[in-house]
């Protein structure tokens, strides 16, 4: 037991300064997915939305390194990877699919590459703090996985798809897909299975290293369906099903590593949307069951924890003319197991209200929202926020304030021992100046820029007691974040060929203000593993049923643990060509990732690899409605 308890210590540890470690490395694929939206919380009508198609690029944690603000922290290739955005930890940005949260309660985060991207699916990524509109670990953000169509009149009578990829480090991939529209009700279905050894080489003072134990097997599914009872009223169902076990490979001061990992996700979802008149309405019930398991044979160490979830939310919104009234009444139920809890099991049950009033009048816009929330194990404020737009053609103003909250996971209350039925939230406000220009600047389609200042109180830090070996977690952290994140977009025309290119940095600001001996954190500190400049390119040239892709990012030096990392730059490239021929459609795809041979570390001692390649294709034949009749 005392294994497994080091195990979160460590684990928690890093999660107040963005290390978020150890127990629980999963793993990373190729995946589909059709589009990234990427929108920020009060900008109008200014939402990005690009095409995604099939490879590794497309898996969501690269999606989000790639083409969006935020910091992913993997820690290699096969391993975990978490979230940072706008100077938040991994807690601090709440993960949904189809808007019901996946984020694991019993550790406050989820891995990024456990988030498979199926066909039919968009990744939207709504950046500043909305926790009054979504709850508890929204202080940063909202990463949802969901569906891309949910428009009968825009589907196929039916289509069957199918492809794979073969890449470096013993890497396969194979994935296939089908869809029925029976006119009233449609179904659709997507799996995959992928497995990779990763052992990719690396240099480790003067010697050459093979990466080891770093095999990975995963396999899924996801199920959508709908049911249009009425022009008025429609049942939708999805499923998602996936396994995954994978090895830890050692980091770069281990000379082996025996350690493996299994990870369970059962997810299910049920929902019903309606309109009358001005009134809109929809709710949702879920159930999810998700493992994970980890074992060490050389410490004896065998981990097996559960959580589940019941979820039931309801949604009505009303419109009258200029004012738009939205009301929300939510239940989440959430049950952890764990040897290390007292019973072997523990459960919070939340009940949240949620209101806001919006009045639009000529470019005006008024927002005012208020969540009210009863948790069973801790206290929460009424958290309220506000937000004025005022929106023309071609610019556009946004100011927000609010504020935001994350509360106590089930570990860090009721772990044994260590844990701290004391805790309250984390809590705090959070500002935000939004504004955009579009095209007003020659060569340039449009500029958005984000400012944004948040100062929280209550951070939850585990630490050593005193005169014990035992740590336990304390509300001692106060941390100030506050930065800009600007994006230049340009998109031209050269006769048949279309070129679109993205320019982006972000500054990050986020420091202690609480001087801390153990661990030792000084006033002004810089959040490990939180970098203060971020540069991103992303460009797009399509030409006669080609398209050919370039991202390049550049990550600033940040502080780790143990030691400074380096900045470093990154380049990725792709190239496609599409081929459709009546009811057939497909492409044939080379995928290059870090093109320029890089050696770099995103998390100390985690090695990464070098230059890597992946070639795939995807067929697929479909039958378009408008033949039916034919």
């Amino acid at each position: 037991m005392r294994y497994t308890a080091l195990l979160l210590i460590v684990l928690y540890t890093g999660l107040y300064g963005q290390e978020d470690s150890l127990a629980l490395e999963k793993d990373i694929w190729h995946v589909e997915i059709d589009q990234l939206t990427v929108s920020q919380s009060l900008k109008a009508n200014t939402s990005d939305e690009l095409e995604i198609l099939p490879g590794w690029q497309s898996q969501p944690d690269r999606l989000l390194d790639n083409q969006s603000s935020a910091y992913i922290k993997s820690y290699g290739l096969g391993s975990l990877a978490t979230i940072s955005l706008w100077g938040g930890n991994s807690g601090q940005t709440l993960i949904t699919w189809e808007d019901i949260p996946v984020t694991n309660p019993m550790l406050g985060l989820t891995d990024l590459s456990l988030l498979t991207g199926f066909q039919n699916q968009s990744l939207s990524l709504n950046k500043g703090g909305v926790s009054a509109s979504h709850g508890s670990g929204a202080i940063t953000g909202v990463v949802d996985l969901h569906r891309s169509s949910e428009n009968f009149e825009n589907t196929n009578l039916w289509h069957i798809g199918g492809g794979m990829a073969l890449g470096s480090f013993e890497s396969e991939h194979y994935h296939a897909d089908a869809a029925v529209n029976f006119g009233k009700a449609r179904l659709e279905a997507s799996g995959f299975m992928r497995q990779a050894e990763n052992n990719f080489g690396y240099t480790l003072g003067s010697n050459d290293v093979i990466n080891s134990n770093a095999d990975i097997f995963s396999q899924g599914l996801l199920v959508n369906g709908d049911i249009l009872l009425n022009p008025k009223h429609t049942i939708t169902i999805d499923g998602w099903l996936q396994e995954t076990e994978k090895g830890i490979p050692p980091t770069t001061t281990q000379t082996r590593s025996i350690a493996r990992q299994y990870d369970l996700l059962q997810r299910f979802r049920l929902g019903w949307k309606a309109h009358h008149k001005n009134l809109k309405w929809k709710s949702a019930f879920a159930y999810l069951n998700e493992h994970n398991n980890f074992e060490d044979e050389s410490i004896l160490l065998d981990a097996r924890n559960r959580f589940t979830r019941l979820w039931y939310d309801v949604e009505f919104q009303f419109n009258l003319g200029s004012w738009l009234a939205t009301g929300k009444y939510e239940v989440n139920q959430v049950t952890g197991f764990s040897d290390n809890y007292l019973e072997g099991s523990q459960r919070l049950t939340v009940h949240s209200i949620y209101s806001n009033l919006k009045y639009l009048h000529n470019y005006w816009a008024i927002n005012i929202g208020a969540r009210n929330e009863w948790n069973s194990i801790t206290n929460v404020p009424l958290i309220p926020s506000i937000g004025i737009e005022y929106n023309r053609t071609k610019w556009g103003i946004n100011t927000k304030l609010s504020r935001e909250f994350r509360s106590p996971t089930l570990n860090e209350i009721f772990w044994q021992p260590g844990g701290n039925p004391d805790l309250i939230p984390e809590q705090g406000w959070n500002q935000e100046l939004h504004f955009y220009l579009k095209d007003l600047i020659p060569f340039i389609s449009d500029i958005n820029t984000s400012i944004y200042h948040r100062r929280i109180s209550d951070w939850i830090l585990w630490a050593p007691v005193e005169n014990s070996f035992i740590w336990r977690p304390f509300n001692v952290g106060l941390v100030r974040s506050y930065g800009v994140d600007i994006e230049l977009n340009n998109q031209q025309r050269i006769g048949q060929h279309n070129l679109t290119t993205t320019l982006a940095y972000n500054y990050t600001r986020s420091e202690n203000l609480n001087r801390l001996d153990l661990p030792r954190i000084e006033i002004g500190d810089q959040l490990i593993y939180t970098p203060r400049h971020q540069l991103r390119l992303n460009t797009s040239f399509t030409f006669k049923g080609w398209q050919a892709d370039l991202n390049i990012n550049h990550t600033g030096q940040v502080s780790g643990i143990n030691e400074d990392l380096d900045d470093y730059t990154i380049a990725t490239a792709s190239l496609r060509k599409f081929l459709s021929e009546g009811m057939y459609d497909g492409n044939i795809y080379v995928e290059l990732e870090n093109l320029l041979n890089t050696e770099f570390r995103v998390i100390e001692r985690r090695p990464m690899p070098g230059r890597y390649v992946t070639i795939g294709t995807r067929l697929s034949i479909h039958k378009n409605k408008s033949k039916k009749n034919e």
